[in-house]
């Protein structure tokens, strides 16, 4: 189950490249240089704008489907013990403040209102809850399923998401500091689950 959550999130991945990100051009036809100019600047400024709603809905699906990974976690780690249930949550809660205010911003940035901009994060949070449904309708009788797909889906993540970031620093020192922060973080789950 943890090889499915990987696959499933690798599947995810290749159909939003191929069906949703990408730009939408078009051809002129060639009526004089001074109109085919005009036209070709309006159709760049077209196909800038189409692009950037794209990557907009590419990062809102994409945010949608990591809240529901979350949810997937959370409901079924609390299935398997109150303990390891709220060392989940706290986990949950440390890492998502910045990653919801990061997508805010992204959106504000492109252009979104501010209410709009809040909409769309309400809207993506949704996912975490239709996860915990999921997680809790099938936890019964496959807790550690869940636990494990989940699991696999965070691990697909980390490898492919963080580590390819981490991967482009060329500087030694910034690599210690990386592997310093990824030590805080086990110690701070270990923390946690020593004081419940």
């Amino acid at each position: 189950f943890m090889i499915l959550g990987v696959v499933l999130c690798y599947l995810l991945e290749i159909i939003i490249h191929n069906y949703f990100h990408h730009s939408h051009g078009g051809h002129w036809e060639d009526k004089g240089a001074s109109t085919k100019r005009a036209k070709a600047v309006l159709e760049k400024k077209d196909n800038q704008e189409k692009q950037k709603i794209s990557t907009i809905a590419v990062a809102l699906l994409g945010d949608f489907f990591h809240n529901f990974t979350d949810g997937l976690a959370v409901a079924s780690t609390f299935t398997l013990s109150t303990k390891l249930g709220l060392v989940t949550t706290i986990a949950w809660f440390v890492h998502e403040i910045p990653h919801e205010i990061g997508d805010f911003a992204y959106s504000f940035k492109n252009g979104y209102t501010y209410w709009q901009a809040l909409g769309c994060q309400l809207l993506t949070g949704c996912g975490a809850m239709i996860g915990c449904f999921v997680s809790l309708l099938f936890s019964k009788n496959a807790t550690i399923e869940m636990v494990a797909l989940s699991g696999g889906t965070f691990l697909y993540m980390s490898l492919c998401l963080f580590l390819e970031d981490m991967r482009k620093t060329k500087s030694v020192v910034t690599a210690i500091v990386n592997i310093g922060f990824i030590g805080i973080g086990l110690m701070s789950m270990d923390f946690v689950a020593k004081i419940e």
